[in-house]
């Protein structure tokens, strides 16, 4: 298990800055929280500034052909409305840290 690291022990600074030194890009990719996350502890130890970052991938949303109504995507309303709000809660994390998260 992974200690929580305190806030200050992070140093965020949003994509617009301009930024000398040493960066890391954190792929958010099912880990979508601030805390006991093992990547964004990792990258902090050994960079200046952090990109956090996470893609989506258009296959979600893509129609299902197998779905028992026609147009409906592979994961869902409920599960895509879920990962919406874990996305805004995980940005609203890294906003207390100075940064932003970047969802492509």
């Amino acid at each position: 298990r992974f200690s929580v690291c305190s806030p200050s022990s992070y140093r965020l600074n949003p994509i617009t800055s301009m930024a000398t030194g040493s960066g890391s890009l954190v792929w958010f990719r099912k880990g979508l929280r601030v805390h006991d996350n093992p990547a964004l502890e990792y990258a902090t130890k050994g960079s200046e500034f952090l990109y956090p970052v996470f893609v989506i991938d258009p296959h979600y949303m893509e129609p299902d052909p197998s779905a028992f109504s026609p147009g409906s995507s592979r994961a869902g309303v409920n599960r895509i409305r879920f990962l919406l709000e874990s996305l805004k809660d995980l940005d609203s994390s890294l906003k207390k840290l100075g940064s932003r998260l970047l969802v492509l």
